[in-house]
């Protein structure tokens, strides 16, 4: 069927669109496309701080996972304990080089290893939690790092002029004839 109607009205469309694929897009078109575009969820994959297992394993009797984690928590209590220690310590340095690097987090330093310290919270990375306490001040950091740097670029601004200073002036009226010849060379060498 060559003559079908609705089969020519398709390939017109997919030439169409092979044209318009083929056209180059300016750098500005692709930033807009970028900023355009939603993300996409499926994409995202969220950041954590270690891994989470999550071992279904057999079904066991509610009663007798009572009792073998009664056992079991009383075992290791003490490698818990000291686990916790571990992580804390771990917090801390995480903490205290996020805060080396930002420091203007430094105030919310004790809030964030609070955070960190909570069960729901122990997988999410520090950047994450730091702008989590800190979101009702980010604006102001950001005003405020443009306010230095707009500070620092006045400071190392130029005076704006490009004008050659003038040399001394001489009334070459009442000049002496060692001047003005003197002049008159450094004219004249310069020309010729």
């Amino acid at each position: 069927m060559p003559d079908d109607p609705d089969n020519n009205n398709k390939s017109s469309e997919s030439d169409l669109r092979e044209d318009v694929d083929s056209a180059e897009i300016t750098d500005e078109q692709k930033d807009k496309e970028l900023d355009d575009k939603e993300p996409n969820p499926d994409e995202i994959e969220p950041e954590t701080r270690g891994s989470i297992d999550d071992d279904e394993g057999d079904q066991i009797d509610p009663d007798d996972e009572k009792t073998i984690s009664k056992v079991v928590k009383q075992q290791l209590a003490g490698v818990t304990t000291q686990f916790a220690e571990i992580q804390k310590l771990k917090d801390d340095a995480e903490v205290t080089e996020f805060i080396r690097v930002n420091p203007e987090y430094g105030k919310y330093r004790n809030i964030i290893l609070k955070y960190l310290a909570h069960a729901d919270y122990k997988n999410i990375p520090v950047y994450n939690i730091a702008a989590i306490v800190a979101a009702k001040d980010l604006q102001k950091f950001g005003a405020e790092k443009e306010r230095k740097a707009a500070l620092k670029a006045k400071q190392t601004q130029g005076g704006g002029s490009t004008a050659r200073k003038a040399e001394e002036t001489i009334d070459w009226y009442t000049a002496s004839r060692e001047a003005f010849e003197a002049q008159r060379a450094k004219i004249l060498g310069q020309q010729g």
